[in-house]
């Protein structure tokens, strides 16, 4: 799996689509999460020469939010905060999925919390403290 994605990447560089699209998929069937999480979004934009699918973007994503992808989580966040990818908006999940980011150390989910706990945001109480703890 690794050296599937690997390859995939190579390819991508390249300009050979097709192939990487190719070996994204059989490293994402394969449990890679980082080749979920690309074809999530190859899937979302219409990237790799595939045709945009909002349904197999969010089953990519969710696949690789769960296998611990930290941008997959982050975008999971954001899907759930927004009503994005056909979900409904759930403030709940957005904020345990930018948690779930954030603690793993990815700095956009890191930044989300912070702003949401200096304004007041999903669902959070001001908090000045702990949106400093997480812009840091």
């Amino acid at each position: 799996m690794p050296s599937q994605f690997i390859a995939a990447e190579a390819c991508e560089r390249a300009g050979n689509t097709v192939q990487a699209a190719s070996l994204y998929a059989k490293a994402a069937e394969g449990g890679h999460a980082g080749a979920q999480c690309r074809l999530g979004d190859a899937y979302e934009y219409g990237q790799l020469g595939l045709k945009i699918d909002i349904d197999m973007a969010l089953m990519w994503f969710k696949k690789a939010a769960g296998g611990g992808d930290l941008d997959a989580q982050c975008r999971l966040g954001d899907a759930y905060e927004d009503g994005q990818l056909g979900l409904m908006i759930d403030i709940e999940m957005a904020l345990m999925w930018f948690k779930k980011a954030a603690e793993g150390g990815n700095g956009d989910a890191q930044w989300r919390l912070g702003r949401a706990y200096e304004y007041g945001l999903l669902g959070l109480k001001i908090d000045i403290e702990m949106a400093l703890m997480w812009y840091k």
